[in-house]
């Protein structure tokens, strides 16, 4: 069993779009050789992006992307070192006590 058919078929749609941005010249050469070989619905999900990111901004809201790639982000330490997102623990912990589930047992089972 081949990489590429182990990601693909153990671990199907974990990908919605993968972007590479300024790659190397090179790149394209090597995507070239390594495309065949993967199925095409991955390929699909692949999008190799020079200088314009039109294409990325159509997926991604320009205020959530670095500066560098033509986003408007406003995060302090800006979007590439930034843990805003809903990994963020103590966001999680307020969201989670904010939330609140009420438990009813009626004739064993439980209503909520």
């Amino acid at each position: 069993m081949t990489a590429s058919s182990i990601g693909q078929d153990r671990y199907p749609e974990c990908m919605g779009k993968f972007y590479i941005i300024n790659a190397p010249w090179l790149f394209s050469g090597v995507w070239t050789v390594i495309k065949p070989w993967l199925d095409e619905v991955t390929v699909a999900k692949i999008a190799i992006l020079g200088k314009d990111y039109k294409d990325m901004l159509a997926q991604i809201p320009k205020e959530n992307l670095p500066k560098e790639l033509g986003g408007g982000c406003t995060c302090g330490k800006g979007c590439s070192l930034s843990d805003e997102g809903p990994w963020n623990e103590a966001k999680r912990q307020k969201i989670e006590a904010e939330m609140s589930i009420e438990w009813v047992c009626k004739d064993a089972f439980i209503i909520f």
